[in-house]
């Protein structure tokens, strides 16, 4: 059963503003609830709040890693998806199989286009 959008809670987290707020608000047009974030730590503490269906992470950022962030949010919200934006196609494997074990993180190539990346949520949101 596909969740409608609007129910479906997307923190998007990337240390470039630009980048952020324009997935945010190209996830916000097609009706996700979509929250930008530049720290990774505010976005960890506002999944404590409000847990995301969905974290979309770029995977290199200041103090905090995509794939540590993941990590830390799927121990406050284990059903969350990931999907974490790399430029690094070097590394996309080793990505994928960071998270804990029974975990498989999305890997998505940067920079991405607005209609591969809503392709992918769909998939995850079914």
């Amino acid at each position: 059963m596909q969740v409608p959008e609007s129910d479906y809670r997307v923190f998007v987290v990337d240390d470039e503003h630009m980048i952020t707020w324009t997935l945010a608000e190209i996830l916000r047009k097609k009706g996700y609830d979509a929250m930008p974030f530049t720290h990774p730590a505010e976005a960890l503490k506002e999944a404590g709040n409000s847990p995301p269906d969905l974290l979309i992470s770029d995977q290199v950022m200041p103090l905090m890693s995509g794939v540590e962030l993941a990590r830390k949010v799927l121990q406050i919200c284990p059903h969350c998806k990931v999907l974490i934006l790399s430029g690094q196609a070097a590394t996309s494997e080793l990505i994928e199989f960071a998270g804990p074990p029974g975990t498989t993180f999305g890997v998505v190539p940067k920079p991405v286009h607005p209609e591969e990346l809503l392709r992918r949520i769909r998939a995850l949101s079914r």
